[in-house]
């Protein structure tokens, strides 16, 4: 199988499947069978031109699982008739759960608008997390040209390029109503660890409830 995360004008994800033991292009989609597919076939029309030059390739070997490459004559199949997404921000969260669970025929598990909650912040866990984050524990590494003697695994993070959260949470607050300096600032999130500072601004990120601040 082949999975191929469409976006529908930059407002709406789903998952396609290429599965070719059914010679069929599933579509899993969280808004149900409602949308439009013509970003669907222009990917669709894309894959199979690679395909045919694939073809084309002395070293190619087609292999017992793609007998046939003819995608665009490939039956498309729903299989999502109704929807299971019931707001207007967690597609993508559907489609990367569709692309984890999806073994062909069903879902190995299943997974409701609730759940997106939880995996919302799990999400965001797994990425920084992950061996591929190289910000991993810190806002920002740097490497001066001039640097010498210094291994490829030493990090450096600028002092500089650190603010506290409640100053900043402050100075917005000032501006907002006129108000006058408050004195000193209380708790301010210290950059003792690189891995505390990451968990200090999770924490703090999760606790915003007002979009225009989080932005």
């Amino acid at each position: 199988m082949v999975f191929l995360p469409i976006n529908i004008r930059k407002c709406h994800w789903y998952l396609s499947v290429i599965n070719a033991k059914k010679r069929e292009i599933q579509v899993l989609d969280s808004l149900g069978v409602g949308m439009g597919r013509s970003d669907l076939t222009m990917t669709l029309q894309g894959l199979d031109k690679h395909l045919k030059i694939a073809c084309d390739m002395p070293e190619f070997k087609r292999g017992d699982r793609w007998q046939d490459l003819d995608i665009m004559n490939w039956t498309v199949v729903d299989k999502f008739q109704e929807p299971i997404q019931t707001d207007s921000a967690s597609c993508g969260l559907f489609m990367l759960n569709c692309m984890e669970y999806w073994t062909g025929d069903i879902l190995s598990d299943n997974f409701t608008q609730e759940d997106m909650k939880e995996f919302r912040r799990k999400l965001a866990v797994i990425l920084l997390e992950t061996e591929l984050n190289k910000l991993k524990g810190s806002p920002i590494y740097y490497r001066t040209d001039n640097e010498e003697n210094v291994s490829d695994n030493e990090e450096n993070v600028s002092d500089s390029d650190v603010e506290f959260l409640e100053d900043r949470k402050r100075k917005r607050q000032d501006s907002h109503d006129g108000a006058e300096d408050k004195g000193p600032l209380r708790n301010p999130i210290m950059a003792v660890d690189p891995q505390d500072l990451v968990d200090e601004l999770c924490n703090h990120i999760m606790s915003i409830n007002d979009a225009t601040s989080l932005e």
